[in-house]
């Protein structure tokens, strides 16, 4: 594999059974080339994971499970072979407001998070570091990449560019990296108002992506009961209480299946539309089968009639950018029900590949819902025309040809001005 295509993925933790867009994502930039070696601060519990996962996770340098030995050794080297570089890391970490959760004991973690990241990198001949969000990783990968003297790349995604309290240090990320990607429009205009002026012409909009290849249209058994599918993590941006008023309100026998994990900090949330739905009387009809391995979820689209995903905007200010579970129903040939918000629109034209109602709005959404479900034709005319959309726009093989190519660019050099 050449030098120049050698790229550290800097993670948060991994890996993450609602991120496995982060896991396609490596496995199509290693077909495309690219030798991608994986770090993350911390592993995430593999129960509950594909095979996919699991494969990933044993290839990942874990900078969480790093020695006290090592460390010392680590510190030790770059003490010896850039001690100007070193100490002034030490500065930056403990003036920088890298983290809402900073402080002097977390000063010294991530600094030997930068310093591992570092030694690893260097040892694996690392011409790169990436970090595919905008968040306290992509500080480690931004200083670790000054440490070394080589260029750092980053993703500016979702939360850390729209939820209060967690946009850190954006201004100095995108400023200092080679290339700044994110993944709409939408997120494009958010990201040209916090980079310095100037520096526009290092910031690509390169879509998510989906194996269109795996992801195929089934045949659809008829049903006299509309079958509707969420899959999305049990958390408030996701709308489910809209969802579940609408549902109240249809007419004609349906069923939901949600599919997604309960994330321990959302679990009074969970427990909220528990008894949301036992108020609705719709215990019978609406089943929260929880978090499934990549490959059994995707095993739920061809069962379905309607894909729904009442996406709203978090008292935070957290929203979803592009779901990609838009992106696998419609691949599946699956007409979507989902709001105006973020990079919706982006993916879904309005009565083209399914229909969009306002955030916020139970009895628009039942009004779509029953539109669909009264018109099995329109079902079939919107799934195929979201098919095409995603081949087009959103196939992962060819957006991935796009990142591979700013990867070979960016690295081909490491001559980055640390001083920039």
């Amino acid at each position: 594999m050449p030098e120049a295509t050698r790229v550290g993925y800097v993670l948060r933790r991994f890996p993450v059974l609602s991120e496995t867009f982060i896991q396609r994502e490596i496995c199509a930039l290693r077909e495309h080339g690219i030798d991608i070696a994986i770090f993350a601060l911390q592993r995430e519990p593999l129960e509950g994971l594909g095979a996919q996962a699991r494969r990933l996770a044993s290839d990942a340098h874990y900078l969480d499970r790093v020695s006290r030995v090592r460390m010392l050794r680590d510190i030790a080297h770059f003490a010896r072979t850039r001690p100007r570089a070193l100490a002034a890391t030490w500065r930056r970490v403990s003036s920088c407001a890298y983290s809402e959760f900073k402080s002097v004991r977390e000063n010294f973690s991530i600094f030997m998070s930068i310093v591992s990241l570092a030694a690893w990198a260097e040892s694996r001949g690392v011409r790169l570091l990436h970090a595919p969000w905008a968040y306290t990783n992509a500080f480690i990968a931004m200083e670790a990449a000054r440490l070394l003297g080589i260029p750092y790349s980053v993703h500016a995604r979702a939360f850390e560019l729209h939820e209060q309290g967690r946009r850190h240090m954006l201004a100095e990320k995108f400023a200092r990296a080679r290339f700044v990607v994110t993944n709409t429009e939408f997120n494009r205009q958010h990201v040209k108002e916090i980079i310095v002026p100037g520096t526009c012409g290092h910031l690509h909009v390169i879509r998510n992506g989906v194996e269109t290849e795996q992801l195929r249209p089934g045949i659809r058994e008829r049903s006299g009961t509309l079958r509707i599918l969420t899959v999305a993590r049990v958390v408030p941006q996701k709308g489910l209480e809209d969802g579940l008023r609408a549902c109240a309100r249809l007419a004609s026998p349906f069923h939901w299946r949600i599919v997604g994990p309960v994330l321990p900090r959302y679990e009074a949330y969970f427990e909220s539309l528990l008894r949301l739905r036992s108020e609705l009387g719709l215990e019978r009809k609406v089943t929260f089968v929880g978090g499934l391995p990549a490959e059994d979820a995707l095993r739920e689209y061809p069962k379905a009639d309607v894909f729904l995903l009442p996406c709203v905007i978090e008292r935070n200010g957290n929203l979803d950018i592009i779901p990609n579970a838009l992106l696998e129903a419609m691949a599946c040939g699956l007409p979507v029900v989902s709001t105006r918000l973020g990079g919706i629109p982006e993916i879904v034209d309005d009565g083209i590949h399914g229909l969009l109602t306002d955030p916020g709005t139970p009895l628009q959404l039942r009004d779509a819902i029953e539109k669909l479900g009264r018109d099995a034709e329109l079902r079939r005319r919107m799934g195929d025309r979201g098919r095409a959309r995603v081949e087009e726009k959103f196939n992962l093989r060819k957006n991935m040809a796009s990142y591979a190519q700013l990867f070979r660019a960016a690295s081909g050099s490491s001559a980055l001005s640390n001083a920039r």
